[in-house]
C-alpha cells in the first residue's frame, strides 16, 4: 500500500514539475518585468517608437555628507544624488501611480502665465478611476535634486529616457518623450 501511494506522490510531482517550471523557481529568482511602448519625438519632428522590456521611474534622493577634517576646522561637506528605482511615478507628496494600474501616460505642454509648461496626463486601467494631472516640475525631488527620468531595457542594454524640460523649449535638441503606453506585466526568471 505505502508503495502505491509513493508511486503516485512521484508521478504527482513530475507532472507538477514539468507543467509548472517558473512556479517552483525561488522567488528571488523571479522578478516582475513591466514592458512598456515609449513614443519619441525627434527634433526634426519624426516620430520614434521604441519598446522597452522593463520600464522604471528612476528618482534621486539628495544626501549631504560632512566630512571631519580636523579639530576647529570646519568640515568639507558632500553632496550625494542617490538614485532609486522604482515601478511607480511619484510626486512631491509621495503619491504614486503604479505601473500595474496605469494605461497610458501623456507628455504635454499647457499655456499657463504666458509660457508653456510641462504636464503629465496619466490614465489609468480602471475605467471608474479618473485620469491624473500633475504638473512637470512637481515629479519627487524634481527641483531639489537631479531630475528624475525612465529607465529601460531595450535590445538587451539599459537606457536612460529624460522626461521632457518643464518649459516648453524652442528647438529641441535631442528626442523628447511624449508618451508611454504600459503592458500587462510578466514574470521572469532573471538572466
Amino acid at each position: 500500500m505505502n508503495r502505491h501511494l509513493l508511486r503516485r506522490a512521484g508521478m504527482v510531482l513530475l507532472v507538477l514539475g514539468t507543467i509548472l517550471p517558473a512556479s517552483i523557481l525561488p522567488v528571488p529568482a523571479r522578478e516582475k518585468y513591466f514592458p512598456a511602448v515609449l513614443h519619441l519625438r525627434h527634433p526634426d519632428g519624426r516620430e520614434e517608437i521604441v519598446n522597452v522590456t522593463d520600464l522604471r521611474f528612476v528618482y534621486y534622493e539628495r544626501r549631504f555628507v560632512r566630512h571631519p577634517t580636523g579639530i576647529g576646522k570646519p568640515g568639507d561637506l558632500e553632496i550625494r544624488d542617490l538614485p532609486r528605482e522604482v515601478h511607480s511615478i511619484r510626486n512631491e507628496e509621495r503619491t504614486r501611480l503604479k505601473f500595474t494600474k496605469l494605461r497610458k501616460v501623456v507628455f504635454e505642454y499647457r499655456d499657463e502665465e504666458g509660457k508653456r509648461l510641462l504636464w503629465l496626463h496619466a490614465t489609468r486601467s480602471s475605467k471608474r478611476k479618473k485620469p491624473v494631472d500633475w504638473p512637470g516640475g512637481y515629479l519627487l525631488n524634481a527641483n531639489t535634486s537631479r531630475l528624475p527620468h525612465f529607465r529601460g531595457l531595450v535590445d538587451g542594454r539599459t537606457v536612460d529616457f529624460p522626461i521632457p524640460p518643464a518649459l516648453e523649449p524652442a528647438s529641441p535638441t535631442e528626442p523628447i518623450l511624449t508618451q508611454i503606453e504600459f503592458l500587462p506585466p510578466v514574470w521572469a526568471s532573471r538572466p
